[in-house]
């Protein structure tokens, strides 16, 4: 009974699996067809429930030709979440840029801040893992050769590898942790509107600092009713209305 529940079930996954290839393949055929508002409608019912950069970036692509900015940059962004080094989604996403109305200059980090991030996004966190699984098992491997080894100067040269494989998993461990909760939460978003004024705080009287437009790029730092708070890459901070945002 067991057997024939387990077969069912993965009948039914081979089923399902293959039902959203040919939908993908559809949404493709679509998109070379240039009926791009086709492909969205099945790219974006596929992203409901499926995550993939190829998917993502197809659906970039998409709105990318009907002209909505925002939404392009949003999937764009989202892509580069789960593959953060995919260089076709790069280039495709500095062409959409080249469009977008607003031209901010990122703000310098601090050195040792900056590595981190760059370095934390080298890989997504799935890689992360699997390299601190590859130290983890070279350290194991390495207190076995240890402990059955008898020559001093063999001991020694495995102490500093076993030893250096425990550093390195430590690293890659902290690593996929922090790339883990940053793809969880991103705490960034895309303004999916033509025009966004920028408050100088929350107030509804509040003076207007500036206006956003479609597809600019923003942290959110914190949330009040109906406004978030964010700040620039240029360092610069305001308040725009969430509807006016949507999360990556």
């Amino acid at each position: 009974m067991i057997r024939l529940i387990f077969i069912i079930i993965l009948a039914f996954s081979y089923s399902y699996s293959n039902t959203a290839e040919e939908e993908f393949n559809i949404a493709n055929q679509e998109f070379n067809k240039k009926n791009y508002t086709n492909s969205v409608e099945i790219y974006s019912k596929l992203a409901e429930k499926y995550k993939s950069s190829e998917l993502y970036f197809n659906l970039a692509n998409s709105y990318y030709r009907l002209n909505e900015y925002g939404k392009s940059a949003l999937w764009y962004e989202r892509a580069l979440l789960i593959e953060p080094n995919n260089s076709l989604v790069k280039n495709n996403y500095d062409i959409l840029k080249g469009k977008l109305q607003d031209k901010i200059e990122e703000l310098p980090g601090f050195p040792v801040i900056s590595f981190f991030i760059e370095l934390r996004d080298s890989l997504p966190s799935d890689g992360w893992a699997v390299l601190a699984f590859g130290f983890l098992f070279f350290a194991s491997i390495g207190y076995l050769l240890y402990s059955m080894t008898i020559f001093q100067r063999w001991k020694f040269l495995i102490f500093i590898i076993m030893n250096s494989a425990i550093v390195f998993f430590l690293i890659s461990f902290i690593y996929a942790y922090a790339r883990y909760s940053y793809e969880l939460n991103p705490n960034s978003a895309i303004i999916v509107v033509a025009i966004s004024p920028l408050k100088v705080n929350s107030n509804i009287t509040a003076s207007i600092t500036a206006e956003l437009h479609i597809g600019t790029k923003v942290v959110i730092l914190e949330e009040k009713e109906n406004l978030f708070k964010v700040r620039l890459a240029n360092g610069f901070e305001g308040w725009l209305e969430k509807k006016h945002l949507e999360r990556i």
